[in-house]
């Protein structure tokens, strides 16, 4: 073998070698495709939630289970899985719609499992309750008119009473009136359902359309109050405005029809005046009948019987034998 044949043979073997070498370091230090752990999401309050709040959707939101404490993770109301979007909506939420809080709890704080009581639970309307308030129930026509659909659990309302006088001696302007006769009340449930709408049920606002009763949250003499009006006429509830510190001084607390209608106003013209009632005649002195039985007079009082005369006459003598 030449010379030549043998520094050729070794360049190739040299250069074989050194390609596989690069081959395998290129192959070391590829990256290797491995999937990342995305942590949980656990349920938050966005914004500050005192004791008492009922629950809705935009009260909360979802944040990574890696910017919060381990232990309340591991107690925490409501855990998803990370990746999905932070803002809460009512299928998220599920049955902690409609929750009441326990104590404060600040924003971006943790809901644990005791922080709250769910709708159902025995002690759900207890806790609701403000310190020395009353939970009355009502029937009324809160889903008709212009509150249709739009009155909800945690919502704060006024109460109106309607009455009619079926007195024809009445002007027929005052026959009807209107009173608002509490204000400020939060509505604690409205039939057996404290989600109100906002929970996910398709059945939800047919439930809501026939819902015929209310639970209010007043003082206890407002309560009483509250129960009697209900005897009286038809109760109605106006929805307030969120801003519930504002309150509004009601000055005429009654409106009666001729103040709603200027057609009644009008007609209160033309009405006929009635008739003085004519006084009662006294009624008349009782008649005495005087009995005689032997030499034995009794008196007695009968009515409608001429008067008798103003002297009555002596009891005969008793015959002798």
């Amino acid at each position: 073998m030449s010379l030549r044949s043998l520094l050729f043979g070794l360049i190739v073997v040299s250069a074989v070698v050194i390609l596989g070498i690069f081959l395998q370091s290129l192959l070391a230090a590829k990256p290797e495709n491995k999937p990342v752990a995305i942590a949980n999401q656990v349920l938050v309050a966005s914004v500050n939630l005192p004791r008492g709040r009922l629950l809705r959707p935009e009260d909360v939101k979802w944040k990574s289970a890696d910017e919060v404490p381990a232990a309340a993770v591991a107690s925490a109301l409501a855990i998803q899985p990370g990746g999905g979007p932070t803002q809460v909506d009512a299928k998220s939420l599920g049955d902690n719609v409609g929750a009441i809080t326990r104590r404060d709890i600040a924003a971006d704080e943790a809901l644990l499992t005791n922080d709250v009581v769910k709708p159902g639970d025995r002690d759900f309307l207890p806790a609701v309750l403000a310190p020395g308030a009353r939970a009355v129930t009502v029937s009324v026509s809160t889903l008709s008119g212009s509150s249709a659909g739009l009155i909800y659990p945690g919502d704060h309302v006024d109460l109106l009473l309607t009455q009619k006088f079926n007195e024809p001696n009445l002007p027929i302007g005052r026959r009807t009136v209107g009173e608002d006769i509490a204000q400020n009340l939060r509505v604690l449930a409205i039939d057996h359902y404290t989600q109100g709408g906002t929970i996910a049920n398709s059945n939800e606002p047919q439930l809501r359309n026939s819902a015929r009763t209310v639970t209010l949250e007043a003082e206890p003499t407002v309560a009483v109050k509250i129960e009697v009006a209900s005897d009286l006429g038809k109760l109605s509830l106006i929805l307030r405005s969120l801003d519930t510190g504002a309150t509004s001084k009601i000055d005429n607390p009654e409106v009666w029809a001729v103040d709603t209608s200027n057609a009644l106003q009008e007609l209160s013209k033309y009405a006929p005046v009635l008739e003085a009632p004519k006084p009662i005649p006294p009624a008349a002195p009782p008649h005495i009948v005087m009995v005689y039985r032997g030499d034995q007079a009794t008196t007695n009082n009968v009515t409608d019987l001429p008067a008798p005369p103003a002297a009555l006459p002596a009891a005969p003598a008793a015959v002798k034998n």
